[in-house]
């Protein structure tokens, strides 16, 4: 009977000893996907603001070719990466109001717009960057990242 109750014991430690590397594992890749979504958003955040720098660099006389120096392709990487890892409908419409103003801001400065459309889309995409922010925020914060 002893044996019995020795063998019950070490399936039940073994188990117990399994359950847990799983959770572990578990909270470890979790741990993982939102340092992941938190380095996307930052690069994103990162490459929207030396945009607008980089508009304003020109607008103010500083430099020639700031804007056609910017590193789309960068940029393009990090709002595919949050694309496929974000699964939120604020941070996802998020990136698609900062791509549009982005677009537009682009756009407008290109073609040497009025100088009161430039500012209308400037003042679009900085709205569009808070909002980024934002949303960003929101959802890490409700994810217990920051806690």
């Amino acid at each position: 009977m002893s044996a019995w109750v020795g063998l019950f014991g070490g399936i039940v430690g073994a188990m117990l000893a399994m359950l847990g590397q799983w959770i572990n594992n578990r909270l470890a890749s979790r741990g993982r996907f939102t340092e992941l979504l938190v380095v996307q958003c930052s690069q994103l955040i990162a490459l929207s603001e030396d945009y607008r720098n980089r508009v304003w660099e020109e607008r103010s006389g500083l430099s020639t070719d700031a804007v056609a120096l910017w590193d789309l392709a960068g940029y393009r990487v990090a709002e595919a990466h949050l694309q496929i890892l974000s699964e939120d409908n604020m941070i996802l419409s998020a990136v698609g109001d900062l791509k549009r103003t982005g677009t537009a801001l682009g756009k407008a400065w290109r073609l040497r717009a009025d100088g009161d459309v430039v500012e209308s889309a400037w003042l679009a995409h900085g709205r569009a960057l808070d909002g980024f922010i934002g949303a960003s925020r929101h959802y890490l914060n409700t994810r217990k990242v920051f806690a």
